[in-house]
């Protein structure tokens, strides 16, 4: 039945057809069958009956006379007839008279019957009485076989069958003519389906053949087409208008966002513009309140600078978050992927809000768990940022107690280096309805957050774009009077180069546990001590102030700078002479930055490149990328503190500072007289803070011993690297403090380690120098702390 359901109507025709004709055939050749058997059993029943009555009649007399034989011969003519089996005459007692027996019969099991018609299919048993004058004086009993009868009936069944076969032969032909009158309009309707579904031309009409059901199936399918053409010519015309309003508001679409570009590169020209205007005045504002505070001031001048200096810094800070929100809301902030520390960001970190801690009277500790890695690779700036915003809330809110930043691995996550930062204060706290829009842009908890403790209400909305960009998340916990945390989940990949940051492949796998003091190791190490001696440099600016703040800072610190007031002057300099270094506003009139640092360094396409680095008041990632692309080897934002601007000048002035340590080694190591503490050399390099500088001097007291311990180990164990880390920790702490010395025999030390010239005698007399000037150092330092107490 299933082989049938997926057939052609053609084969389901034919199949129909012909079982129907072959089911009536087989009902009739049974029928026949069974009449003929029938027949024929009637047949021989008669005959035998006939054979009883005339073979009775005759023995009549012989049973009459109790004559067996002649009685038996009587029976025995019965041998004539092929289909007699057996014959008996029988008294009215049953006796048996005489029989007769026909050759067959003994290969075949008699049988005898009560009342005498059919006893089986294959044999006939009759019986007659026999009468005398009327008495009944026996009976006669014959039976017969029908083998003859059923020889005749297998002939005519075999013509039947033939018939039977010829019929169907006739009934298939037959079929497979008639069965087109239904399958061939339905083939053609099908046909007219298939050209209208494949070429979607609904103008075709399937053709009537018939005025039956079929006739009708195709006028309905024809009338459907004619529906679907009507349909269709109406989407065609639909379509066509839509494709006409599509491409009009396409066009208006166009326009309004070649409008709204051109309204969001206004908003960046202004930004661009306000900020360059903005910054650049700034710049000399924290410029000259750095350097007055150099100068001799008495404690109410002091106290006005510091005014001014916190002021400036505090416009500074909203100025660089309203840049920040801006581009990211127009999307062009960009994260900078590199490799850093993340030991040294959390102490610069802290380093930077301990002294405020300080002055509150808070207890600011940052933590670093031991299994997280110092090496990692991220965007350190934008991170760093996340943490100063947050810390420096937490410090803002808290009136006592203390202020935390946790940094751990977070568990439950093996994609990358998850880590957690937790900060933690017990300050004011914040409610949950205030929670809800904490980190809405320009929202904070009420008004009298703004009236008493100031800010605009970027920061956290910051905070959390910038998260989400790096593709982490930050959740806030906080009750009323109980403290806030902030948690950050971030995911960092480890350092591709940890060597290059200083660390050893084990270094750069687990970190050491930040030290718990206000004031780090890390912080006295970036302190600025090392000076600039020796260096030309070029300063382009044609702002005054500018020009004025830049020249002193760097004359401060020895260095040899050169003005120049324009782009023009400056190209006639560098003719001139040879400068280590360029310091290159970009916007200047006549010719900008970006136009003379590409003809100076087509200038000095065949000799040696002199640095230049861009300074320009537009804090947006393009001005960068626009000044690196013309050949500008970095970028430095007004406004900029002194210690930026060092920064950047030892960035790119790497071999004149060696040239300048190794000069200075040399005249360090022919002299003997330098003293183990010089405590003016401690206080320029904290501007004259009398209180600073003792503040160091005691946390340098306190890690001396540790970087001592440091080297000890490091040389126990054959660690080069980690000697040459702990003997440049305590170099630049050293040079911090005044404790010139040490610092020169740890410097002539570092050049032994840094060099292949040094044998390893060499190095470990100059370990052994170190450790004895180390114990002297101790002895010296103690007796000054007790002096200043």
């Amino acid at each position: 039945m299933k082989l049938l359901r997926d057939a052609s109507i053609k084969k389901k025709l034919i199949v129909i057809i012909l079982a129907t004709a072959a089911t009536i055939l087989s009902l009739n050749l049974l029928m026949f069958m069974y009449v003929e058997l029938s027949a024929a059993r009637d047949d021989t029943t008669t005959r035998m009956r006939t054979l009883a009555t005339v073979i009775g009649a005759n023995s009549s007399a012989a049973i009459a006379f109790r004559d067996q034989r002649t009685a038996t011969e009587v029976l025995y003519t019965l041998s004539s007839q092929s289909d007699v089996l057996k014959a008996e005459l029988l008294l009215n007692d049953n006796q048996l008279f005489a029989h007769y027996r026909s050759p067959q019969l003994e290969s075949m099991e008699g049988s005898e019957s009560h009342a005498g018609e059919i006893d089986t299919w294959g044999e006939v048993v009759v019986e007659e009485s026999i009468m005398l004058d009327g008495d009944v004086i026996g009976r006669m009993r014959i039976t017969g076989d029908m083998s003859h009868a059923y020889s005749s009936f297998i002939q005519e069944v075999q013509v039947v069958l033939g018939v039977f076969v010829i019929s169907l032969l006739l009934a298939l032909i037959l079929s497979s003519w008639f069965q087109r009158v239904v399958s061939v309009p339905v083939r053609r309707l099908l046909e007219s389906m298939q050209q209208v579904a494949e070429k979607r031309d609904f103008s075709q009409r399937a053709e009537r053949l018939s005025n039956d059901e079929l006739g009708t199936l195709v006028d309905g399918f024809n009338v459907m087409l004619d529906q679907l053409q009507d349909y269709d010519s109406e989407l065609t015309t639909y379509r066509v208008d839509l494709e006409r309003l599509v491409a009009a508001r396409t066009y208006e679409l166009e326009l309004a966002k070649e409008g709204a570009e051109a309204a969001s590169q206004a908003k960046s020209d202004f930004l661009a513009t306000m900020s360059h205007e903005i910054r650049t005045p700034m710049s000399g504002v924290i410029g000259f309140t750095s350097l007055l505070k150099k100068t001799s001031l008495d404690e109410l001048q002091l106290d006005y600078v510091e005014t001014i200096s916190t002021s400036a810094e505090s416009l500074l800070t909203i100025i660089n978050d309203i840049l920040d929100f801006s581009k990211m809301e127009a999307g062009k902030l960009e994260l900078v992927t590199k490799d850093f520390r993340l030991d040294a960001l959390v102490d610069e970190v802290r380093s930077l809000f301990a002294p405020k801690a300080s002055e509150r009277g808070l207890k600011l500790v940052a933590e670093v768990e031991s299994d997280v890695p110092v090496a990692l690779q991220g965007d350190p700036g934008r991170l760093r940022q996340i943490l100063i915003n947050l810390l420096g809330n937490a410090i803002k809110f808290t009136e006592q107690g203390q202020v935390s930043l946790h940094v751990e691995i977070e568990s439950g996550r093996d994609d990358g280096i998850a880590l957690k930062f937790t900060v933690s204060d017990t300050g004011i706290g914040i409610t949950s309805d205030q929670q809800q829009g904490l980190f809405q842009p320009f929202q904070q908890c009420d008004g009298s957050i703004t009236r008493r403790y100031g800010g605009t209400g970027l920061g956290l909305a910051i905070c959390q774009r910038l998260v989400a960009l790096m593709g982490g998340e930050i959740h806030l916990t906080s009750a009323p009077d109980e403290g806030s945390t902030f948690t950050v989940s971030l995911l960092m990949s480890p350092a591709q180069s940890p060597i290059a940051l200083g660390l050893t492949e084990t270094e750069g796998a687990e970190a050491e546990p930040p030290d718990e003091k206000s004031i780090s190791v890390a912080a006295i190490e970036t302190a600025r001590g090392d000076m600039l001696t020796g260096l030309s440099i070029l300063v382009v600016d044609d702002n005054a102030i500018n020009l004025t703040l830049a020249t002193t800072l760097l004359d401060t610190e020895g260095a040899t700078a050169v003005a120049a007031k324009s782009a023009e002057e400056a190209l006639e300099l560098v003719n001139k002479q040879r400068f280590d270094l360029i310091l290159m506003d970009l916007e200047m009139p006549v010719m900008s930055g970006i136009e003379a640092a590409q003809q100076l360094k087509e200038v000095q396409s065949g000799g040696r490149a002199t640095p230049i680095v861009a300074l320009t008041a537009h804090a947006f990632p393009e001005k960068r990328q626009e000044a690196l692309d013309v050949g500008m080897n970095d970028l430095l934002a007004k406004p900029y503190t002194a210690e930026q601007l060092y920064d950047v000048i030892k960035r790119w002035c790497v071999e004149n500072e060696s040239q300048t340590d190794a000069e200075a080694l040399t005249q360090i190591s022919a002299s003997d007289d330098l003293p183990l503490y010089d405590r003016e050399a401690a206080l320029a390099a904290v501007g004259g803070n009398e209180s600073v500088a003792t503040q160091l001097l005691k946390q340098f007291m306190e890690n001396l011993a540790i970087s001592e311990a440091a080297m000890v180990s490091a040389q126990e164990c054959s660690a080069d690297e980690q000697l040459y880390q702990a003997i440049h920790k305590l170099a630049g702490s050293a040079s911090s403090v005044g404790v010139l010395a040490l610092h020169a025999e740890a410097i002539q030390l570092l050049e032994l380690l840094r060099g292949e010239s040094g044998s390893e005698g060499m190095v470990n007399d100059a370990i052994a120098r170190l450790q004895a000037l180390i114990m002297e150092t101790k002895t010296t330092l103690s007796r000054e702390v007790e002096a200043l107490q």
